[in-house]
């Protein structure tokens, strides 16, 4: 059976899978703009670029949002890999081999951010593959329209970047298999190989409750302009219940 590759992605379609942010008070450990900025690649523009170790002098950072236990995979900042505990116990080994686990605080509950460290640089195909390529003579891509890959260069491979377009993050059948196997749910993966074209990478496995899609307006009255600790209180508890009521409606586990 031919390996198949996926884009790794979170769902972004539905407010159940919310995701992480950074606090406000955390900052870049490189001086970057943004400490999200610290996972990107040295000379991300070029194809030599290096990634970055962060390992070695992480300290957790707190991160915010509405992110519910049964959602894995929160990711932070919409495009950083965020897993949960349980989503660790999975898939260990895989993180491991390509990449740093760093653990973030969220309010006492177990999540890790994830710096991919993989870097393949002959595994895809240029000559089959369509690439949008930047400008220069050792620039890497704005886009990879049509993935081609040479099936050797993926042997043994879960988790990786490639060469040409270090903003994206790939994995193979080998994570996606697990993810389901062990019933995880928040991933969006979305195959580029075999099929690898625009037109159909409509067809995506994710992994997630399915839920009913229908709006619901909440009016709520405050004492005064605006709400207090109590009422914000009151608030979180009953957006809680909102979410227990709506997983609870239509569970589908994978």
């Amino acid at each position: 059976m031919p390996m198949t590759v996926y884009k790794l992605d979170k769902i972004l379609d539905h407010p159940l899978y919310e995701g992480f942010a950074f606090a406000d008070q955390e900052t870049s450990s490189f001086g970057e703009d943004f400490p999200e900025d610290d996972f990107d690649p040295v000379d991300s523009d070029k194809l030599s670029w290096k990634p970055r170790s962060l390992a070695k002098d992480w300290k957790p950072r707190t991160v915010v949002g509405r992110v519910r236990p049964f959602n894995d995979f929160p990711c932070i900042a919409l495009s950083i890999p965020a897993f949960s505990g349980r989503a660790v116990e999975a898939i260990r080994d895989l993180l491991e081999e390509n990449g740093e686990l760093l653990p973030v605080d969220f309010e006492g509950q177990c999540y890790f951010a994830y710096n991919v460290t993989t870097k393949l640089t002959d595994a895809l195909d240029r000559k089959k593959s369509k690439i949008d390529w930047m400008p220069g003579k050792d620039a890497t891509a704005l886009e990879v329209e049509r993935y081609a890959f040479s099936p050797e260069k993926l042997r043994g491979q879960s988790i990786f970047r490639l060469a040409e377009d270090p903003a994206v993050i790939l994995v193979t059948d080998v994570f996606a298999q697990r993810v389901t196997d062990h019933g995880l749910n928040g991933f969006d993966l979305q195959p580029v190989w075999p099929q690898s074209t625009k037109e159909n990478r409509n067809q995506k496995t994710v992994s997630g409750k399915l839920l009913a899609r229908e709006s619901v307006l909440f009016i709520l009255e405050t004492k005064a302009d605006k709400p207090s600790a109590t009422e914000r209180k009151h608030l979180k508890g009953l957006l809680d219940e909102l979410d227990l009521n709506q997983a609870n409606a239509g569970v589908d586990f994978g």
